[in-house]
């Protein structure tokens, strides 16, 4: 069973210069409980914060974003390194490793919103096809409005002064500008749920054929990508973590 220790307070003092290397000594040893001074002995008084000690926070928060971004299980290291040759590797190989591994995060995450938002444009599609409107026909008129959405097929509906194309619930009413809201209100009466105009030119069949080729391309190169970062957790992900807990000591 492990005891508490009694504790002594101490006062270590030594030239300047030789204050880094000691303050590191004595975090690596783990013997001296390090606390803030409040300045209440005379003579003595807080200096500034050592170089390496902001070194180490930086590198420490770059690590930690590396394991993060690559979901590396941060648990017990495998083992053991010379601590000083840990952080001369952190110190020669972290900016390349870094500069990699953000490289294809952001390819990644950047493919992954454009396979997202592929995907959300192809169900929109999907939904107005039936309709047989060329997509330039729903927007680009000066004189009027076009109003998009579903609506039962058991409804019906005669609005004077437009144009109605339905297909099963889907419908679009071409109203004049100056009666838009009124045209609306009636519709939203009568159980009309209204749908983002599609954007877009040409026949909309054709442009989700296109659109289905582009998002297979885009799920492959997503889980391409994913690949290479978990042959960056395989590769790298036990070096960060003992790395890790180097910094962190």
């Amino acid at each position: 069973m492990l005891k508490p220790e009694p504790m002594t307070r101490v006062v270590i003092c030594g030239l300047n210069q030789d204050l880094p290397d000691v303050s590191h000594i004595l975090s690596q040893k783990r013997l001296v409980h390090l606390e803030d001074y409040g300045g209440e002995d005379e003579g003595f008084s807080a200096g500034a914060t050592l170089d390496y000690g902001a070194k180490v926070s930086e590198y420490l928060v770059r690590i930690r974003s590396l394991i993060k971004i690559l979901d590396i299980d941060a648990g017990s290291p495998v083992g053991i390194k010379n601590a000083n040759s840990v952080e001369e590797e952190v110190f020669e190989k972290l900016d390349g490793l870094e500069k990699n591994i953000l490289a294809i995060h952001k390819n990644h995450r950047d493919s992954t919103q454009k396979l997202k938002d592929g995907m959300n444009r192809l169900g929109s599609l999907e939904q107005f096809e039936p309709l047989g409107i060329n997509l330039e026909s729903f927007s680009g008129f000066k004189s009027m409005s076009v109003l998009t959405g579903t609506l039962s097929s058991k409804t019906e509906v005669s609005i004077p002064n437009t144009e109605t194309v339905r297909k099963d619930d889907m419908i679009a009413v071409f109203v004049p500008t100056d009666g838009h809201e009124e045209v609306e209100r009636q519709l939203v009466k009568a159980g009309f749920k209204s749908l983002d105009l599609p954007t877009g030119e040409g026949i909309i069949s054709d442009e989700m054929v296109a659109l289905e080729s582009e998002m297979q391309n885009l799920e492959g190169e997503v889980e391409a990508l994913g690949h290479e970062l978990e042959a960056l957790n395989k590769r790298h992900g036990q070096w960060l973590v003992i790395a890790e807990e180097h910094f962190a000591a």
